[in-house]
């Protein structure tokens, strides 16, 4: 087995209370309300708690686990941490003020307001501002009145808000956002379904009169029991949940009623930075009348309600990688946001990668595709001026030379190649699983590969997000009304699919002896969520 063991006898999740983590014994309190007692206690663990004297948390069982809603969950940790990881004071940390002044970053010595005082780094006498919400335990990041302006870095699994006048740092190219071509009455339909993916009941919905978005928010919820009988049961339930919704997503006064239009242009500015260097002997594209070399100059994609890809293409593009573009060059459909809509050639970037544009809630909003998970470039939005932000961990934002990275734990790791020939060992810590607006959800494994690096290096790339999947398709943790047992199945199917994926991919390697143990934990809100398979513990 790729893993060590079978899985499904091997991985075993355990569920703690954060106030749980102290000296000495640990049990659960799951376990001390007799939760978990419906599962037998196995030899390994008599012959562990024997050895060391310390109980054992035991392992989780769904049977009995309370049934909760993610905002029923103590909150933990909320406090947060900004990591200098670019600039003069790189490696340093900013505990954040959760006072009601908040922190102002700022350059001007004299200023009353500027709580966080730094010079030599590019700062405006006023630069960006974080202010805590007590209430809500959010931090939200706004510019305040900068010369550069303050930069947010897009994220794969995290969207930021754009509108008409916003900029998009991608490499050496700057993408500026323009109010586009105005969304008629006659479109407003398709286009709405387009957002569903639903664009195939169109005709239905124009032979019952549905003309105009004001159309369906006047008759769509009344009405909806009028489809029951021309639509499958999974379209009218997608259809009923659209038209409920539809004042919430599409607010009547507040709703864009156009297409955001995206502009390439060479950036002038240095900063922020890209992420990559490019190869040892290669140049910056020549500029010549406005434009880059190779790049892309103009209107590259026209975007609505329905979403779309804008494939971003470095200028230089390896064989492979102008590969995958070619794979991503799909004709224009624009029926959902990962239907590609246009392509930029830019500079500065060395991999392919997609940028996402999504509508929600009256808004638009970008971030990258999932390839750009593990990816080290760096794409950013510069914040309106009155743009408030809001911070999760993990997020990465630019103010003149400095970059700060947001973090609700500090944590770090360390490995030791020892006389091995070569490091089989990985690890992994991710500040935001991106899986709740209610709680905040982080994630750090520990990887112990063995037999090569083939096995150890899929687990660190694709278990989370397999665990991550998993939640989703039961609807995620924000509309679960049993979030402890959708954890707890989710972190088996996650475990699962990525063994099945790594064995299949085995079968195809000339060295497919690889394997690895694992252990892992969820931090969700106040509780732990712990699992491990192999002969890889955590205390």
């Amino acid at each position: 087995r790729a893993w060590g063991r079978p899985l499904c006898a091997g991985c075993r999740p355990l569920l703690l209370p954060v106030a749980g983590f102290r000296p000495g014994p640990c049990r659960s309190a799951m376990a001390a309300r007799g939760e978990a007692e419906d599962r037998p206690v196995g030899a390994d663990d008599v012959e562990a708690s024997a050895e060391s004297g310390v109980e054992l948390a035991p392992v989780a069982a769904p049977k009995g686990m309370e049934c909760v809603r993610m905002e029923q969950i103590a909150a933990g940790p909320v406090d947060f941490v900004a990591r200098c990881v670019q600039g003069l004071f790189a490696g340093r940390f900013i505990y954040i003020n959760r006072t009601p002044q908040g922190e102002l970053f700022g350059s001007d010595r004299s200023s009353n307001d500027v709580t966080m005082y730094i010079e030599n780094a590019g700062l405006s006498p006023s630069h960006a501002e974080i202010k805590f919400n007590a209430q809500t335990c959010q931090y939200f990041l706004r510019d305040a009145g900068s010369v550069d302006g303050t930069w947010i870095r897009i994220r794969w699994n995290r969207s930021v808000e754009i509108a008409p006048g916003q900029e998009i740092r991608i490499g050496d190219s700057l993408i500026e956002v323009k109010e586009g071509r105005p969304i008629t009455a006659a479109e407003e339909v398709d286009q709405w379904l387009a957002a569903y993916q639903l664009q195939r009941l169109g005709p239905l919905l124009a032979d019952k009169g549905f003309g105009s978005l004001q159309q369906l928010r006047d008759r769509l919820p009344q009405e909806i029991g009028l489809f029951a009988g021309d639509l499958s049961s999974e379209d009218y339930k997608a259809l009923e949940l659209a038209a409920d919704e539809i004042d919430r997503m599409w607010p009547a006064d507040a709703s864009p009623s156009f297409c955001l239009e995206f502009t390439v242009r060479p950036a002038t500015s240095p900063t922020p930075l890209s992420g990559t260097s490019p190869p040892e002997g290669t140049a910056r594209p020549a500029e010549a009348n406005g434009r880059l070399d190779g790049c892309s100059v103009g209107v590259v994609a026209s975007v609505g309600w329905a979403g779309g890809t804008i494939c971003l293409v470095p200028t230089g593009a390896t064989v492979e990688e102008k590969a995958a573009d070619d794979m991503l060059d799909l004709p224009e459909s624009g029926i959902s946001k990962d239907a590609t809509v246009g392509q930029a050639r830019v500079a500065g970037w060395q991999r392919v990668e997609e940028l996402r544009v999504g509508y929600s809630f009256g808004r638009y909003y970008v971030h990258l595709s999932e390839r750009s998970a593990e990816s080290p470039q760096k794409g950013w939005v510069r914040l309106r001026p009155e743009q408030s932000h809001w911070l999760m961990p993990q997020d990465l934002f630019s103010i003149g030379t400095l970059e700060f990275q947001v973090l609700r734990f500090n944590a770090a790791s360390y490995s030791e190649q020892g006389f091995r020939a070569s490091m089989e060992d990985e690890d992994i810590l991710v500040q935001d699983l991106a899986t709740s607006n209610w709680r905040q959800c982080s994630y750090f494994g520990i990887y112990d590969g063995h037999g090569g690096r083939d096995c150890v290096n899929f687990v660190r790339r694709r278990l989370h997000i397999n665990i991550v999947a998993a939640l989703h398709a039961r609807g995620g943790l924000d509309k679960s009304a049993q979030v402890h047992q959708d954890m707890h199945d989710s972190l088996m199917q996650g475990f699962l699919k990525t063994d099945n994926q790594f064995l299949g991919l085995a079968q195809g390697m000339e060295n497919g002896g690889s394997g690895s143990t694992a252990v892992v934990a969820c931090v969700v809100g106040g509780w732990v969520w712990c699992a491990n398979v192999g002969d890889s513990r955590a205390l």
